[in-house]
């Protein structure tokens, strides 16, 4: 056993040696798959390290999918040759935690420059980079829609440039000019200028006389030209196909859709609304006083309002009457809805699609957490907050607060605000539901109450019974400031959250709280939310989104000295510090997941109007760029959004399943395809995500 635990630490010694040797030798260390390799492009990067304690040589840099990996050097300068070509990613290991970063249009003898910043939670991210020494993205132009059609003539629509890159915002606005083939121009109806992009209108009137006698299947290229406010000029170019006639679409039937396709028991009280979309031969021709939306046993509403749109007729109900027409719906349960009408020449329709009720998710939050056995005097309140999916539905005067024996409160005040329901209890009558409390005892506490539509809910939190502090008396005349949290994250300027000032010593109780203020380290000064006096301390909340604001440019990993100054009652001043340290954005840490809907794809899709939804959901998703969403074929082809929303549970993204199908180059019946999601976060992070779909239906 000795000789053997001999040899496992001479192995183990030596591999140390050769790996130091290596690395000595040279500090880019690369392990090349020459079998992947496809071009001379060249990474050149460099490490800056944020507030992480580690050492740059805990850093690995590697290409996924291939045994290309760098080390950095003592300095953070790292090198990785032979890249593969078109889009890839970045793997960066910071002892173990991994972080990936995507480089996208990798083409041959390309040289990138990159600059990796590594976080205090080890996190890593881009702060820089450019290609051949110039900015990743230079000025582009997308032209939609892309298939005009020579009806324009008679049209009152709009034909809209999306300009995007470096620059777009020096545009200079009545410069902008749309270019024919034979060299005919016309101006912007209208413009803006979004987050990322430059955006003109056009009248299609004016575009499709862009083009000399155009012809039906024939592509044309289009320019758009103008001069940023440097004087430098720009000329942009996309291509535009003339539509030709559709001649199935005789042969199709209507469809219809209902938006949304998740309905909720809180609906009864809702003032919201529901869609009915139906679309296909015929639609514009449908007698909007005979349509109705039919439950599963017979019962019948009509539309509020109806509208007709290019390609669909649209029937708008009440949220609160299409709930009804389900006689005691059950959460999770699916049920089928039929859309019935006629069309102008008396010919009848009966058309379905299925809904799904939504799961009651109800969240309760007690505050404060902590209670004090003083309260039995204390005319001050307990607040029970409740949100989630129909908490605006609640019956106010339904609800109770249940201490762990069963004696029960009803609540003093109820509001009910943009995210959540809010019940006050007496601080007097919420302790005398806990018999007996005992210091530093956790208590479960429970509020129930029902929703407009009958249906009740038991929700618990925990609190816990204040002890008594033993160093109050000591330090008379001494105020003592503690903050919490004492780590403040820069994603706060999205949170809602609150930060607790807690102030002890001699004469807390008779702070002002008119006088309270929280101060930043330049001098920046906010004011609290909220303050109350408990037993044996002075308590302020400030919202987090304002406490961050008071730190120009926090920096994660760095610590900041925090002032709360105020008054008391005898007019005597005073200044407390604390400190506070900055942490990395929770932000980055989003775990988001994708579904399409349908899942299953048809080659005949190229003559339909319809919709394929992107549903993305997890922690973050309310905070997508709309504008910055792509779906990306297994090709590269990617196609932008026509339409999305952001739910309470997720976000959507809709886009026509005629152009869906075009990202998949001769989809094959029965076969897989991988379908990504791009786009980013408020914060300038991006995401990527992946979903399967097959083909089905026969070739053509």
């Amino acid at each position: 056993m000795r000789a053997k635990a001999v040899s496992v630490l001479v192995i183990f010694i030596l591999s140390i040696v050769a790996i130091n040797c290596d690395r000595n030798a040279n500090p880019f260390v690369s392990e090349i798959n020459t079998g992947e390799l496809e071009g001379n492009a060249v990474l050149v990067g460099n490490v800056v390290l944020k507030g992480s304690n580690h050492d740059i040589g805990f850093i690995n840099i590697g290409v996924r999918g291939t045994n290309l990996r760098a080390n950095p050097d003592e300095k953070g300068h790292f090198r990785i040759d032979n890249l593969p070509l078109g889009d890839i990613l970045l793997d960066i290991n910071v002892k173990g935690t991994l972080s990936y970063i995507p480089i996208n249009n990798v083409t041959s003898n390309d040289e990138i420059s990159v600059e990796i910043e590594v976080l205090s939670n080890d996190k890593a991210g881009f702060s820089d980079i450019k290609k051949n020494n110039k900015p990743k993205k230079e000025l582009s132009v997308t032209i939609q829609p892309d298939e005009w059609d020579t009806s324009w003539v008679n049209s009152s629509g709009d034909v809209t440039a999306k300009i995007s890159g470096k620059g777009f915002d020096d545009i200079v606005v009545d410069s902008v000019l749309m270019v024919g083939p034979d060299g005919a121009a016309i101006a912007s109806s209208t413009f803006g200028i979004g987050k990322k992009f430059f955006e003109a209108k056009f009248l299609r009137s004016e575009a499709i006389g862009l083009i000399t006698d155009p012809v039906v299947g024939q592509s044309y290229e289009i320019k758009v030209t103008g001069s940023l406010s440097d004087g430098t000029t720009f000329e942009l170019t996309d291509m535009i196909v003339i539509e030709e006639e559709d001649d199935d679409e005789e042969e199709e039937g209507l469809e219809l859709e209902i938006k949304p396709d998740e309905w909720n028991i809180s609906w009864v009280s809702s003032t919201g609304n529901v869609t009915a979309k139906i679309s296909g031969e015929g639609f514009d021709s449908i007698d909007p006083a005979l349509v109705q939306m039919i439950g599963p046993d017979g019962a019948a509403i009509n539309p509020y309002s109806t509208t007709v749109g290019d390609k669909f007729f649209g029937a708008t109900f009440l949220r609160s009457a299409a709930i009804g027409i389900i006689t005691d719906p059950e959460p999770g349960q699916s049920y089928e809805i039929m859309v019935t009408g006629s069309l102008s020449d008396s010919t009848t329709f009966e058309l379905t699609d299925t809904i799904t009720i939504e799961e009651l998710e109800l969240e309760l939050e007690i505050k404060p957490e902590e209670w004090d056995t003083s309260w039995v005097s204390s005319t001050g309140n307990v607040t029970a907050k409740i949100s989630g999916e129909g908490f605006d539905s609640i019956d106010a005067a339904s609800v109770q607060m249940i201490g762990p024996d069963g004696a029960a409160i009803s609540s003093d005040s109820t509001t009910v605000g943009d995210k959540s329901f809010e019940a006050k209890f007496l601080r007097s009558a919420a302790i005398g539901l806990i018999t007996n409390p005992v210091a530093g005892q956790s208590y479960e506490i429970m509020v129930t109450g029902s929703l407009g539509g009958g249906t009740t809910f038991e929700l618990t939190d925990i609190i816990i019974i204040e002890e008594e502090d033993d160093d109050d008396e000591e330090g008379e005349g001494e105020l003592e400031l503690e903050i919490d949290p004492k780590n403040w994250n820069t994603n706060w300027k999205y949170s809602e959250g609150l930060v607790t000032v807690r102030i002890k010593g001699e004469a807390f109780e008779n702070i002002a709280p008119d006088s309270v203020q929280m101060i930043g380290p330049e001098g920046d000064v906010i004011t609290p939310d909220s303050s109350i006096v408990t037993g044996n301390s002075f308590m302020a909340k400030f919202v987090k989104k304002d406490a961050i604001g008071i730190i120009t440019d926090p920096e994660p990993g760095q610590s900041y000295e925090i002032q709360v100054t105020g008054e008391v009652s005898t007019g005597t001043s005073f200044t407390l510090t604390d400190t506070i340290t900055i942490v990395g954005k929770e932000i980055e840490e989003v775990e988001l997941s994708l579904e399409i809907i349908p899942n299953r794809w048809n080659a005949n899709w190229a003559e339909k109007n319809g919709e394929v939804r992107a549903k993305i959901s997890g922690d973050g998703f309310e905070n997508i760029e709309s504008d910055t969403v792509l779906m990306i074929g297994p090709d590269g082809g990617t196609i932008e959004p026509f339409s999305s929303e952001i739910t309470k549970r997720y976000f959507q993204a809709g886009f026509t399943k005629k152009e869906a199908i075009e990202l998949i180059i001769d989809p094959v019946p029965g076969n897989n395809y991988e379908i990504q999601v791009i786009g980013e976060l408020s914060d300038g992070s991006d995401f990527n995500l992946k979903y399967t779909i097959r083909i089905t239906g026969s070739r053509k």
